[in-house]
């Protein structure tokens, strides 16, 4: 599994390669809203789903926004299922 991170203009923006890692990141960046790029994901869990809830809890708690970007078939079936477009912002 493989982030790879751009923190510019006031957005972290993570491509997430194989698989959704911890929170340990997020504290490191509190002046950045957060961009998650799902391009390389094939699949999420039930237990990826409980990181990105605890994922925007956190971000809400230091007022920045996640926006979730490219996620394709399965990956976007599961988080159109599981309604996380009332959470978070989706994007293509």
């Amino acid at each position: 599994m493989e982030w790879l991170s751009s923190p510019e203009h006031g957005i972290f923006d993570r491509a997430v390669r194989g698989g959704v890692v911890g929170l340990r990141y997020i504290d490191s960046f509190k002046r950045y809203d957060i961009v998650l790029d799902f391009a390389g994901l094939e699949y999420l869990d039930s237990a990826a789903l409980g990181i990105l809830l605890v994922l925007n809890d956190r971000a809400k708690e230091h007022q920045q926004t996640v926006t979730i970007r490219h996620a394709r078939g399965v990956v976007r079936e599961i988080l159109d299922v599981a309604h996380f477009d009332r959470m978070f912002t989706i994007e293509d």
